[in-house]
């Protein structure tokens, strides 16, 4: 690891221009190297790959895209001193108007309309080094930042879905089986149902009043094995999932017919390490609304990883327009996650949709995640809920800008994206401006 410079003109530590010729002349390398080859599938094993053809339903009329980006900023003048920077930008469009958008020459002020009339973006900042709220630990501050996050964003809305996820709201009489450590004493509460404080069960503990925030465990992991921006990046991604949700109650809730909307996420409907705890009530959710007969349009589109560079691969299968393949819990962990299958079940803990390839067209693929409801290990293409509209809807989104690029996911991205230059730039300004005072 090389070192970096703090003094202003002297440059960091280079890596070794040559440092490579040690390591390709290495026997040892050489002969792993001759060992290995390219994993790529068989003519054979593409020809068994089991396509579906998909007659497509309904397009929803509308489409709610959601996407967060964060940026982690060095105070300008005490670079040891570090801030995230989080923004969660949703938008809500008319797929009629969005077409017009989407051709191949686009009128920029139309472009310009829809992002301004259309779009909204919420932002966060949390403590990651020697930043502290006066009188407050810097365990303290930054538990403080994020429960105020939640409290501030979207008008507290998030925190409400927070709870009403938690606690099964929509279910009578649901007996709530949560439970999690005390940031502070390490014992174990019950997390009492439809409420936002309440204190820690240790009589002993000083902690003072905890938060269904705490469920969450922002603060519970190993901070020796945490990189500093850890805890930002998984406020992105909670706050994200949590936003659809939001979108999704409100509509339910204003009498709104859901096939209307398609919910469009920025990646896999998927929430890791103690971020899962989540994912059964939202399964839940999702079944419980295809049970009243308001079922839900709700996709989760990848852009990298695994399954996409899976699905270059297999590009070549789909012969037909609107072709799916649905992997199989053994071919997932055969052919792209390279694990043994025999006790595990993919996305068992962790996904609150299941995972399919979609081919529009010969020239387009999409890894999709689409809700099922409840768990299944290899669900079949009856399960997914509205799938068919779900895909009618997104033939419609297509961009003309990338190769299997949605149009909506692309606006997004723009409203959404904070990049290292020159945003860390201006917020490395802004934070020097309202923390010049910050001592040493």
């Amino acid at each position: 690891m090389a070192y970096g410079s703090k003094v202003k003109g002297v440059p960091s530590e280079m890596a070794s221009k040559i440092g490579h010729l040690s390591v390709i002349e290495d026997e040892f390398v050489q002969s792993l190297l001759k060992s290995f080859e390219s994993a790529e599938l068989s003519d054979e094993e593409k020809a068994n790959i089991p396509i579906e053809e998909v007659e497509l339903g309904e397009s929803a009329s509308k489409v709610i895209c959601v996407d967060g980006s964060f940026a982690v900023v060095p105070h300008a003048l005490k670079d040891h001193k570090r801030l995230a920077y989080i923004k969660i930008a949703a938008i809500g469009l008319n797929i009629d108007e969005l077409e017009k958008a989407n051709k191949v020459i686009v009128n920029p002020e139309v472009v310009s309309k829809i992002i301004s009339d259309y779009a909204t973006t919420q932002s966060t900042v949390l403590p990651l080094e020697n930043i502290s709220i006066p009188g407050k630990t810097l365990k303290d501050t930054l538990r403080e930042s994020i429960f105020k996050s939640f409290e501030k964003l979207f008008e507290g809305k998030l925190l409400e879905v927070l709870v009403y996820l938690i606690s099964r709201s929509w279910k009578k009489d649901f007996d709530l089986d949560a439970h999690f450590e005390c940031p502070y004493c390490g014992h174990k509460n019950d997390v009492p149902p439809n409420t936002i404080k309440f204190n820690c069960e240790n009589s002993k503990c000083t902690s003072g009043t905890l938060t269904i925030v705490d469920y969450l465990g922002f603060l519970s992991q190993n901070p020796d094995d945490q990189s500093d921006d850890k805890v930002a990046r998984d406020l992105m991604l909670v706050l994200e999932h949590l936003t659809l949700f939001y979108y999704l109650k409100e509509l339910e809730e204003n009498g709104e017919t859901l096939s209307d909307y398609l919910l469009l996420k920025d990646g896999p409907l998927l929430l890791s390490g103690q971020y899962s705890r989540l994912v059964d009530p939202m399964r839940e959710y999702i079944d419980h609304l295809q049970e009243i007969g308001n079922p839900p349009n709700f996709l989760g589109v990848e852009k990298s990883g695994p399954f996409f560079t899976h699905g270059e691969d297999i590009k070549s299968v789909f012969q037909e327009e609107n072709q799916i393949f649905i992997p199989s819990n053994k071919y997932i962990f055969e052919k792209i996650k390279y694990s043994v299958s025999d006790d595990t079940q993919y996305g068992e803990r962790v996904l609150y949709g299941s995972k399919l390839f979609y081919s529009p067209s010969k020239s387009n693929i999409y890894v999709l995640t689409i809700p099922i409801g409840n768990f299944k290990v290899n669900p079949t293409s009856n399960d997914f809920i509205g799938l068919k509209n779900v895909l009618a809807t997104l033939n419609r989104l297509q961009s003309h800008r990338y190769d299997s690029g949605l149009s909506p996911i692309v606006a997004v991205n723009s409203i959404a994206s904070m990049s290292f230059y020159p945003s860390n730039n201006i917020l490395g300004r802004f934070t020097n401006h309202y923390i010049n005072n910050s001592k040493e």
